[in-house]
């Protein structure tokens, strides 16, 4: 799930490197639910196919840690212990 936080947060963290980040993110949202990749719901964003779904956890298990669990300095893809 891509909720509302992880979106605020990911706008933070992109935000001291461009200065359109939220339009940027906008966007890429926008082309990923038109494609069919997310679907918005309550509570925020997720996958509509499980297919999509089992693919992202097989591809990031293990070295992906959602915004939600990043702390500021966190670089997006280290892995917790």
């Amino acid at each position: 799930m891509f909720t509302g936080q992880a979106r605020r947060q990911l706008k933070a963290k992109c935000s001291a490197i461009m200065e359109d980040a939220a339009e940027r993110i906008a966007e890429a949202m926008e082309v990923l639910e038109h494609d069919g990749y997310l679907a918005a719901g309550d509570g925020g964003h997720r996958f509509p196919s499980r297919l999509l779904k089992d693919w992202w956890a097989a591809r990031f298990r293990g070295h992906y840690v959602p915004l939600d669990d990043r702390s500021a300095g966190d670089h997006p893809h280290e892995v917790r212990a």
